[in-house]
């Protein structure tokens, strides 16, 4: 295991559950949703039906107040797990003081260096969707990269083959609403795209072939592998904001969701219960955002 990965992979043994087994009926069945959504989505598309933009932003607001928020409120449990080692007050400040520190460095950045800020986040973003889909974490460098290339799909596909539309969301949400600055952020994830493309290739062809854990979601390997290209076929064709709400709400989310409540031991109704409040709380700042 490379020096450079190691820190990465001792946060990650928490999430990815090293010694817990996702059962196959029930990850299949989430992809066979996930492959009959993305279907009648692409059938939209081929027919030319375009979505409300309205219509479109009010699930994609539900979506993440419900589900992609909720699948974050769990990380004071998961980060408390990590310190297990220290005192409960020393583990506590710890947490606090660089989940805090983290989040001051982000806000900072977004205001004084949002180039970098926003392609270090989609970097880091592109490593964490790939790594929460997988059963166990990959133990060669070449795995890893191949797995931030299929998890980046949600990002470096879009910029490639829907590159204006990716420049207006950016320009919508950088805090200078420079078009200029989102065309450079477009630019350099569209120049990275061709050497994220031959990792994603080699992860859906050839990974599985290492002798190394799967690099895919426990079930069938061909079934993932056709729902990895009919993601790639949605984030081709369709609007950014539906293809990745589809897929960081109805995919990413789900499966973390999924691995918190293994992780913890815990039931559906559990599960809820502990979400429940971040849930709620999100979703009274968005009605208070709407309405004042």
């Amino acid at each position: 295991m490379g020096p450079i990965f190691q820190p990465f992979e001792r946060l990650s043994s928490i999430k990815t559950m090293h010694n817990i087994t996702i059962p196959n009926s029930s990850r299949n069945l989430h992809t066979a949703i996930l492959i009959v959504v993305v279907t009648f989505l692409l059938m939209l598309e081929g027919c030319g039906v375009k979505l409300p933009l309205s219509f479109v932003s009010v699930l994609l607001a539900c979506g993440v107040l419900l589900l992609g928020l909720p699948h974050g409120g769990m990380d004071q449990k998961l980060g408390l797990k990590l310190l297990a080692h220290y005192p409960k007050a020393l583990a506590v400040t710890v947490f606090l003081t660089v989940y805090l520190s983290v989040a001051g460095v982000v806000i900072s950045g977004w205001f004084l260096a949002p180039r970098l800020t926003l392609l270090s986040f989609f970097i880091l973003a592109a490593w964490h969707f790939g790594l929460e889909e997988q059963s166990c974490p990959a133990k060669s460098t070449i795995a890893r990269l191949g797995s931030t290339a299929r998890g980046g799909m949600v990002i470096w596909i879009p910029a490639l083959f829907k590159g204006p539309a990716v420049v207006a969301l950016l320009t919508a949400i950088l805090p200078s609403g420079s078009s200029s600055l989102a065309e450079q952020v477009v630019f350099a994830i569209q120049a990275i795209s061709p050497i994220f493309f031959i990792l994603l290739v080699y992860d859906l062809f050839f990974i599985r072939y290492e002798g190394v854990e799967k690099s895919y979601p426990t079930g069938n390997i061909s079934f993932n592998q056709f729902r990895i290209l009919a993601f790639g076929l949605l984030f081709a064709v369709a609007n950014p904001l539906i293809s990745f709400g589809v897929y960081f709400c109805l995919w990413h989310s789900i499966i973390g969701l999924g691995n918190l409540r293994l992780q913890f031991s815990l039931t559906n109704f559990e599960l809820m219960k502990k979400i429940f409040p971040i849930s709620a709380a999100a979703i009274l700042f968005f009605v208070a955002g709407v309405i004042f």
